[in-house]
């Protein structure tokens, strides 16, 4: 939290805005999509406070997990395609596991798309 002693209104309601954003498991654009805000208005704010050093420098690295369901391989199945649920109604199906590095880069991008 910060100190909010020294700040004018219109900054402590920008602050505490980024603050409540950071502490929600939502990107700061679908914060403020759902709170009624413009996503640029806070954008601009975070890079004020933490111009200011009022916030870190960089955001806070969080791990992204996945949930991997291993199912039994059934004989005589070799032929079945492979299905990869990739979450928001997305799948991908295969002949062949793909590549691991394919599927990390895949995984990446997907990632930074949810975040935008």
């Amino acid at each position: 939290m910060n100190d909010f002693t020294q700040l004018t209104d219109q900054q402590r309601h920008w602050l505490a805005h980024i603050e409540a954003a950071q502490q929600s498991s939502l990107s700061l654009a679908a914060y403020a999509r759902n709170q009624g805000l413009a996503p640029q208005t806070l954008y601009q704010w975070r890079h004020l406070f933490r111009q200011q050093g009022r916030l870190p420098a960089s955001p806070r690295k969080v791990a992204n997990f996945a949930q991997v369901q291993v199912m039994a391989t059934m004989t005589g199945a070799a032929d079945a395609p492979i299905r990869l649920a990739l979450g928001g109604g997305l799948s991908l199906a295969c002949q062949h596991w793909p590549d691991p590095a394919w599927l990390a880069r895949l995984a990446h991008l997907l990632d930074q798309g949810s975040r935008t």
